[in-house]
């Protein structure tokens, strides 16, 4: 997302404040980059699974492929309202 964020280094209250916030949004950054790669894990697997010959195991397979694919919303969406309280 960013490669490099300046912010104040004076030691005034909000230099200490723009850290802390820089840091915030590095640790956003993080977890976003983690709920992609997790995401597209998912994808693959979605793939492989249609192509499962197996109509029963493909069936248990997507269930629970879509199980974890609400997960992964449900983090996306509570880490969009952390990043909105930013």
């Amino acid at each position: 997302m960013f490669k490099k964020i300046l912010y104040p280094i004076d030691f005034s209250d909000s230099a200490r404040a723009a850290l802390a916030y820089v840091k915030k949004l590095r640790e956003a950054e993080q977890q976003l980059d983690e709920l992609t790669k997790r995401q597209e894990g998912l994808e693959e697997q979605f793939q492989e699974a249609a192509e499962d010959p197996d109509p029963q195991e493909r069936a248990e397979v997507l269930q629970r492929l879509s199980q974890q694919q609400e997960q992964l919303e449900a983090e996306a969406q509570r880490m969009s309202r952390q990043l909105d309280r930013l």
